[in-house]
């Protein structure tokens, strides 16, 4: 043994090339080595055999199978002596290990005799290794595609081996990194330690792989792996089985594809998977999975409070990964919570090509913790639960896809309300404990909603058709038929805050019309808006064609009756609004007061006295916030007033120089009619005659909605004080007054107005009269009559009442 120990230090300069190739030539793999070591009597009889920037292509020579900067390899001189290749141990540092493609093998038929000799010719291996080490190695595994591939980067790995009775044995050891994974729709590329250990046994005559005491360990993350495999050619098996006491769901949600990560990641999964995981392929590929998940939260972007995710229990079962159509998950308890709100129950998902599902829940929503949660701040100040549950079995194609619910869908609930109230824009509402919502299929019975508003009863019932194909898709409208009958309704503080935005600015409701259609039946005994007061209201409204529209609308207001319809079209980017008005007998100052006097202080309610009948045809166009463009107004108002009143009305108390101030204080007007056309923001009155206490006035004119007046009167004198007119005419006969018309004009603003008279008109007024009579006025106006008889006044003169 010395001598021959002697003899190969003297000589190793020539064995150590020998035996490289001899070893090399065994393996059949072009093996290139810068420089190479050996240290024999160090460790005598073992022998080191260390190769510095090693290069092994593949059998091709054409790809890097390995590219290192070490390989080092331990043999005993004992078993090299005697022909015997057995390898201690093998190390590779820093390196790059591209694991090659294997070639598809055309399966043949083989009879068990062949197979075994086969197996048997394979029995007898050119070296045998005892010991692995990578350290500091990037190992990648490339798939069939060149997008997919696996690279795990390697710190420190240990392998250990032993060849007993036809028998490997390997225990794996040590430390890597996960680096990327890329494999169909998995695309993962990120820095993962994990720690391995594991025992792997091979039979060489079955080809079969065992798999015991397995972990890989992922910072609090461990999993438990055991199973066998068989890479035989005629009949290849996988058979493993995967338990996860404790998963991380961060770390999981690194291995789905990357187009569905980010909208999960944007919800701030958190929780604890626990799972027992049973892949098998034989003839066919199946997955079995048990699992738990506890501790799990959810923070959606629109909630100020994370949503709990607690024992969720179920299990997945694939038989055949080919067949989905056999494929179930069940859910058999599930427990999702929201401060004190809570959902929970069980789902079943069949057949994963058409999706069955099966899902039996129950829901609590608790408002005085559910609201906070929702949003930041609200004043509100919901009290109370809504309690309910459900029972769905559909196929999730008519729940998610964009068509109509299949009618096999089954969909049945109820939701009850205990103790619920809230204050809405300064209005408290209460619900009765009652149950309230039912749901059947794709209808939404609305029953027995009841309670009170501002402590007046309301009873709202109805249903709601195709709600649920509307959540899969809003291109579908809902469909509503409801009856509402309230006691009171205080339309100005409940419609205060639905109106506007956070921005004051008025909020766009015209979306209505875009996702309803039906019509809602009214019977409500008070409604206030402002100064409006409406008593017994009955009708119904209607959503039809993106058309809001009042149909009959029945209503007694100020001392009458109106009849309301119309029509408020949302299609274009401006609101088009038709309205007709039908007014029985309204009492006229408060329809005056009613409006605001409509915007105006010329003549307001408390000039006014009497009944008015009209009718009222309207339209106008206005944006979706409601702004009115005053430009597209246009009106038609067929308007009979009876028994009317005119009190302190100031223009009148310009004609006290003709008419005495007692009799213009208070004009009673015995009836008025006319049809009033507005357009291009003008008022324009036809001629009328106004009868009054006082005498029979003739009027017609303009009024704009900027204020600018222009009337014309023609008021008859016969029962006027004439004092004024005998004063600057003493010669004219008291008989020639007798017909006579005063005419005027009251033009300018009403901020700003004069009362002036026609004087040519009055002048021929005049001569007109005197022909009839044939007095001596007749010669004065023609100016046959002495200077000193008659005098000749300015236009300025004649009954200016500016």
């Amino acid at each position: 043994m010395l001598a021959t120990g002697v003899y190969i230090y003297y000589y190793q300069e020539q064995i150590i090339p020998k035996a490289f190739q001899a070893a090399i030539s065994a393996l059949k793999l072009p093996i290139n080595a810068k420089h190479v070591e050996i240290s024999l009597l160090k460790d005598f009889p073992r022998l080191s055999l260390l190769l510095h920037q090693v290069t092994i292509k593949d059998s091709e020579n054409t790809n890097n199978i390995l590219v290192a900067d070490q390989v080092g390899c331990v043999f005993n001189i004992i078993h090299f002596l005697k022909g015997k290749y057995i390898l201690e141990q093998l190390f590779v540092n820093q390196g790059t290990l591209s694991i090659p493609v294997q070639k598809q093998v055309a399966r043949t038929v083989r009879t068990d005799n062949a197979i075994e000799d086969a197996l048997q010719a394979n029995f007898t291996f050119p070296v045998h290794l005892k010991k692995l080490v990578l350290n500091d190695v990037k190992c990648i595994y490339p798939g069939k595609l060149s997008s997919e591939q696996v690279i795990i980067h390697t710190q420190k790995i240990f392998a250990k081996f032993n060849m007993q009775n036809q028998h490997l044995s390997m225990h794996v050891k040590g430390q890597a990194v996960i680096q990327e994974i890329a494999y169909k729709p998995i695309s993962y590329a990120s820095t993962i330690p994990i720690y391995i250990s594991t025992d792997i046994e091979y039979n060489l005559l079955e080809q079969v792989y065992s798999l015991h005491r397995s972990t890989i360990k992922q910072s609090n993350n461990t999993l438990y792996l055991q199973g066998t495999w068989s890479p035989n050619i005629v009949k290849p098996y996988i058979d493993i089985q995967l338990k996860a006491p404790r998963l991380a769901i961060s770390k999981i949600l690194a291995f789905i594809p990357a187009v569905y990560r980010e909208q999960v990641l944007s919800y701030g999964p958190k929780g604890k998977l626990a799972c027992n995981l049973q892949f098998t392929q034989r003839d066919k590929t199946s997955i079995a999975v048990d699992f738990k998940l506890h501790e799990g939260s959810l923070l959606p972007k629109n909630l100020k409070q994370s949503i709990q995710v607690e024992n969720v229990v179920g299990k997945l079962t694939i038989p055949n990964i080919q067949e989905l159509n056999t494929s179930t998950l069940q859910v058999d308890n599930y427990e999702v919570k929201l401060g004190a709100s809570q959902l929970s129950g069980s789902i079943q998902l069949n057949d994963f090509k058409k999706l069955y599902i099966k899902n039996q829940a129950k829901i609590v929503l608790d408002f005085p913790t559910l609201m906070p949660a929702l949003s930041s701040s609200s004043d509100m100040h919901p009290t109370g639960q809504l309690i309910g549950h459900w029972d769905l079995n559909t196929s999730l194609d008519n729940i998610l896809k964009h068509n109509a619910i299949h009618k096999s869908t089954s969909f049945k609930g109820q939701l009850s309300a205990q103790g619920v109230q809230f204050i809405y824009n300064q209005t408290l509402f209460q619900l009765q404990e009652c149950v309230s919502l039912l749901l059947q299929d794709n209808v939404l019975h609305i029953k027995d909603v009841a309670g009170h508003i501002e402590g007046k009863p309301f009873v709202l019932s109805g249903t709601i058709d195709n709600w649920s194909t509307f959540l899969g898709d809003n291109q579908h409208k809902l469909h509503f038929n409801a009856k509402l009958y309230a006691d009171y309704l205080a339309l100005d503080k409940i419609l205060q805050v639905s109106t506007m935005q956070h921005n004051h600015k008025p909020m766009d409701w015209s979306w209505l019309t875009t996702y309803l259609r039906g019509e809602l039946e009214c019977d409500i005994e008070e409604v206030i808006y402002k100064r409006f007061r409406g008593n017994k209201i009955r009708g119904r409204f209607k959503i039809v064609e993106q058309q809001l529209i009042a149909d009959a609308i029945e209503l007694i207001f100020a001392g009458g009756k109106a009849r309301l319809a119309g029509s408020i079209s949302t299609k274009a980017d401006s609101l088009e609004i038709y309205t007709y008005a039908n007014l029985q007998n309204v009492q006229l100052p408060a329809l005056f007061y009613t409006f605001e006097n409509f915007n105006q202080r010329f003549l307001e309610d408390r000039h006014l006295g009497g009944h008015v009948c009209s009718d009222i045809e309207l339209t106008i166009q206005t944006d979706k916030q409601l702004h009115i463009d005053v430009n597209s107004l246009k009106a038609d108002i067929a308007v009979q007033l009876h028994n009317g009143l005119l009190r302190d009305f100031e223009p009148m108390q310009r004609l006290s120089a003709y008419v005495p101030e007692k009799e213009l204080k208070l004009l009673r007007f015995s009836s008025l009619k006319n049809n009033i056309h507005i357009k291009d923001q003008t008022i324009h009155i036809p001629p009328m005659e106004v009868h009054t206490s006082l005498t029979s006035i003739q009027l017609a004119g303009t009024h704009t909605f900027d204020g600018k007046i222009a009337y014309n009167l023609v008021v008859p004198l016969r029962n006027a004080n004439s004092e004024e007119i005998r004063r600057q005419m003493p010669e004219i006969n008291e008989e020639a007054l007798a017909g006579l018309n005063l005419y005027l004009k009251l033009e300018g603003t009403t901020q700003n107005y004069a009362l002036r008279y026609g004087n040519s008109l009055f002048k021929l007024n005049i001569k007109e009269n005197l022909k009839r009579q044939g007095t001596i006025l007749g010669d004065i106006l023609q100016g046959n009559a002495a200077p000193k008889q008659a005098k000749e006044l300015s236009t300025d003169e004649y009954f200016d009442f500016g």
